[in-house]
């Protein structure tokens, strides 16, 4: 008999039990202070209507509107460029975007309306489209855009199997990415409002931060000279809540958890309501070892240990997040089914485990835009050894794999297909899932937003047009 059937909780120990309230008890009282774990939402979409970026919006080529032909090519120069399937229509319901360098030809060059609106259409090589779209003459130009540092790498977190993967974009259009990091990551509490669940959609990374803690100082820095000692390593995930590991305010301990955020925090935009990607709790040696307890469902039965929506990884990843990833990074968030487009992983025979050095000082303490923490760059800056608070390399994941969707049980009385709790964080039905994601390439195949959740990011809510094989 096949049947589907939700995940079973089991019963906790008395010492997973104890962790489980303690971070009970901090999330109450952040829950009582109005706030989410995050801090406070800073982004409201503006006017951008072309392109859902204020930056975006002030990008403009060099086409002359007079001197453009029919059969002329033409590049997007803004990072994403809205297109309209008529010259009436809002380009805010647009239902296609177009990316930086993106090719066009023009089909007809007479430019209409206000917005000097031309008639092209997309040249790519899986291109099957003919009928015209519309995009205003300001945002074209003659030669393809120089790339910048920000699209070399795009990040994917996908939500429904808490993973995180960094892919370097591919230099021809229609190839598919390359992978270079795949990590565990964790994302917001599946409550029973789901406003802590965390949000999908398209953003980017808007500033990086290092020790960072929210406004109300109810997660204080992972570290700051002017506040108490750390736990040590290996120290347990109740340690972190103690009180004598918190700032002292008229005479009383002050916060509710130590270094929830980490070494380094992204916030991104836009429209994130706060829900940023940072590090969590713990030191370097401790690895992945708090994101693989709240991982478990042990933890999650009594208390979910999880933010109010962010997304966070162990601090050893962050750090390296952080070296790698400029301000203006594309961060994608979405909830799919994963497979590979090759079982084989042929593009990947020869990936090996990679290694990065890493060496965290004490100093940059909340500042915007931190140095990197990589050996050779915290070297070259001359950082005094009295500075140093740790230093490791950290491995790095840069071969695929995807999470199976389904598994097949059988017991003595029962056998049954079940969707993996792995692969469903937030136990949406299964009717809800739409397309795949083609790990391996960083791509997807009609993929939409499961309507359960909600979603963030540019109001237009599509994906880069560069994700969609």
């Amino acid at each position: 008999m096949n049947k589907q059937i939700k995940k079973t909780r089991t019963t906790a120990s008395l010492a997973t039990t104890m962790v489980s309230t303690a971070i009970a008890t901090a999330l109450a009282t952040v829950m009582a202070s109005g706030l989410s774990a995050c801090g406070q939402a800073e982004w409201r979409e503006v006017s951008a209507p072309n392109t859902g970026d204020a930056a975006a919006e002030l990008i403009t080529g060099d086409l002359n509107v007079h001197a453009i032909q029919s059969g002329q090519t033409a590049y997007v120069a803004p990072e994403r460029l809205r297109v309209r399937e008529t010259t009436e229509q809002s380009p805010e319901t647009a239902t296609a975007v177009l990316d930086r360098g993106d090719q066009v030809a023009i089909v007809d060059p007479t430019p209409v309306g206000q917005e000097q609106l031309v008639a092209v259409r997309p040249v790519t090589p899986t291109a099957t489209e003919t009928r015209p779209a519309y995009v205003p003459v300001r945002y074209l130009q003659t030669q393809p855009a120089s790339a910048s540092e920000a699209d070399r790498y795009i990040m994917i977190q996908n939500i429904a199997t808490e993973k995180l993967r960094v892919y370097e974009r591919a230099t021809t259009a229609g190839a598919p990415h390359k992978l270079i990091l795949e990590t565990d990551m964790i994302a917001g509490e599946n409550n029973p409002s789901k406003t802590r669940r965390t949000m999908l959609g398209s953003y980017k990374i808007e500033s990086w931060h290092k020790f960072y803690q929210d406004n109300q100082k109810l997660f204080p820095s992972w570290h700051d000279p002017k506040l108490p000692s750390l736990p040590l390593p290996g120290s347990s995930l109740a340690d972190w809540t103690q009180p004598h590991f918190l700032p002292v305010v008229n005479g009383k301990p002050s916060g509710v958890v130590r270094g929830a955020f980490g070494w380094y925090t992204a916030k991104i935009g836009p429209n994130a309501n706060a829900q940023w990607t940072h590090g969590t709790l713990g030191w370097g040696a401790d690895g992945d070892r708090f994101i693989q307890i709240s991982k478990s469902q042990l933890a999650q039965y009594y208390s979910d240990p999880r933010s109010f929506g962010c997304t966070r990884v162990e601090n050893q990843a962050i750090a390296y997040l952080h070296d790698l990833l400029p301000v203006g990074t594309r961060v994608i968030k979405v909830y799919a089914r994963e497979s590979l487009a090759d079982a084989q992983l042929a593009r990947y025979q020869e990936a090996q485990s990679k290694e990065w050095e890493w060496l965290l000082s004490k100093d940059e303490v909340r500042k915007v835009s931190p140095n990197s923490s990589s050996k050779p760059a915290q070297i070259m800056r001359h950082v005094p050894s009295e500075s140093v608070i740790e230093q490791g390399t950290y491995r790095i994941n840069a071969k695929p794999s995807a999470v199976q969707f389904k598994k097949h049980v059988k017991g003595i009385k029962l056998e049954a297909t079940i969707i993996r709790a792995e692969a469903n964080l937030y136990d949406i039905p299964e009717s809800s899932f739409q397309g795949v994601f083609l790990v391996d390439e960083g791509r997807f195949v009609d993929y939409k937003h499961p309507r359960d959740l909600r979603v963030g990011g540019y109001s237009d809510k599509l994906l880069p047009n560069l994700l969609l094989k």
